[in-house]
């Protein structure tokens, strides 16, 4: 049995080869993949390997200096896989720092993420609280502008108070200059009678005086033809003297002892009844109490009762209508009450009371003067509701009616037994407060027409 020994390298006759440089894997691709490179260290002599440890053994088994080698490249293989080891733990630790600084960024992305929000939230905020703000501010100017508005209002309402009373102190003034001219014309009308009263007394004394010189005359004479004559003739005589005795008489009593009665004042209006209120001078506001009372009074439905003011003040008198305007307390204007003349005051009886009215006649048209009235003629004549409450009127301006081809203004209230009406019917001014008596006063002045 032949035993084939190994040559070894040395002694071979084969041409020496040049090493063959080992194929050592340093994962320096791995670390370049997982983003990390750490290059092999390059201090430690690598002598040239075989391509595989298999080579390595049959080619130095019977080589004592083999074991060295196989010694040395264990000790490189366990010294690659160390290598390794570091290079994969290295990596691990880098991916764990990397994992870390990753987590850590994607927590300061949720905080700045957060930060940003809460940035967002706190922003929306302050524009809620500016438009909040700019709202309070809207509000707060608003209620500048109504306070602005309201104190205009009253400072207006202030100055329409004053010239409104301004207007009535004017307008009461003027009429108690009318009526203190009325009164200078009374009295110097009665001073008037009582001069004609004295002339007539002093030219009765007169007459008398004449009369007496007369009768004695008279006398005188009888007894001369008393002397002539008797019989019947002395009875003729005494007859005469009798009816002149008795004419004397009379005359002294009609014109000093006799005081003649008032006449009443014609009535502009068809009436059932009159009803006299008789007022001392100085009580005047007594009139529209007792025109209340009257007001209570039963009466027909449909009748209308004239109401007439007389005055007693030394001597009798009705009311002419600037004493009723300041005795009831109402506000005509002057421009219409200087176009009216007499007046006729009167009580409509209607199912819901008694409704108070008045018909004037008038000197001129007054139809412009009466439609500028309107604005304030439900406080202006208010007193003539006779204590009725009426409440708010049912619309805020007059409006039109038609009744017997007579145009009619009126104003109603809540309650429809209520209203102001007033009518010009020929040159009559006609007021009332209801549609009822409108409309009874129309057709009773078409009628007189």
């Amino acid at each position: 049995m032949d035993l084939k020994i190994p040559t070894p390298p040395n002694q071979t006759n084969e041409p020496e080869k040049k090493p063959i440089q080992p194929v050592i894997r340093t994962m320096q691709k791995d670390i370049k993949r997982l983003s990390g490179y750490a290059p092999p260290p390059t201090n430690l002599p690598l002598p040239p390997l075989p391509k595989s440890l298999e080579g390595i053994q049959k080619k130095f088994v019977v080589n004592k200096n083999d074991e060295q080698k196989q010694s040395w490249i264990q000790k490189e293989q366990e010294e690659r896989k160390k290598q390794e080891e570091g290079a994969r733990k290295e990596a691990e630790k880098r991916k764990e720092r990397e994992e870390k600084i990753r987590r850590k960024a994607e927590k300061l992305a949720r905080k700045a993420e957060e930060a940003r929000k809460e940035a967002e939230e706190e922003a929306r905020k302050a524009e809620e609280a500016r438009k909040e703000a700019e709202e309070e501010a809207r509000k707060a100017e608003e209620a500048r502008k109504e306070a602005e508005e309201e104190a205009r209002k009253t400072e207006e309402a202030i100055k329409e108070e004053k010239i409104k009373k301004e207007t009535e102190e004017k307008r009461k003034e003027e009429l108690e200059e009318k009526r203190r001219k009325e009164e200078g014309a009374r009295k110097e009308a009665e001073k008037r009678i009582k001069e004609e009263k004295l002339r007539k007394k002093i030219e009765e004394k007169e007459k008398k005086k004449a009369e007496k010189q007369a009768r004695k005359d008279e006398k005188k004479r009888l007894k001369v033809l008393k002397k002539q004559t008797r019989g019947n003739r002395s009875k003729f005589t005494f007859i005469i003297l009798v009816i002149i005795l008795g004419s004397a008489g009379f005359f002294y009593w009609w014109n000093y002892i006799h005081s003649p009665e008032l006449i009443e004042p014609a009535s502009l209006i068809p009436i059932d009844e009159t009803k006299i209120i008789e007022i001392q001078a100085g009580e005047e506001s007594l009139v529209l109490e007792k025109i209340k009372t009257a007001a209570n009074q039963t009466q027909t439905i449909g009748a209308r009762k004239r109401i007439l003011i007389k005055l007693t003040d030394g001597e009798k008198r009705y009311a002419s209508l600037t004493e009723l305007v300041l005795a009831l307390n109402i506000n005509i204007p002057e421009d219409i009450l200087s176009s009216l003349e007499n007046y006729s005051l009167f009580l409509y009886s209607q199912e819901q009371g008694q409704r108070l009215g008045l018909v004037v006649k008038t000197s001129k048209d007054i139809k412009e003067n009466l439609t500028a009235w309107e604005n304030t003629m439900t406080e202006n004549i208010k007193p003539l509701l006779l204590g009725i409450e009426t409440g708010a009127p049912a619309t805020q301006e007059f409006q039109d009616n038609i009744y017997q081809n007579t145009a009619i203004r009126y104003l109603n209230f809540a309650d429809s037994s209520l209203a102001i009406d007033y009518a010009l019917v020929s040159d009559k001014l006609i007021i009332t407060f209801s549609k009822e008596s409108v409309y009874a006063a129309v057709d009773a002045l078409l009628t007189v027409k």
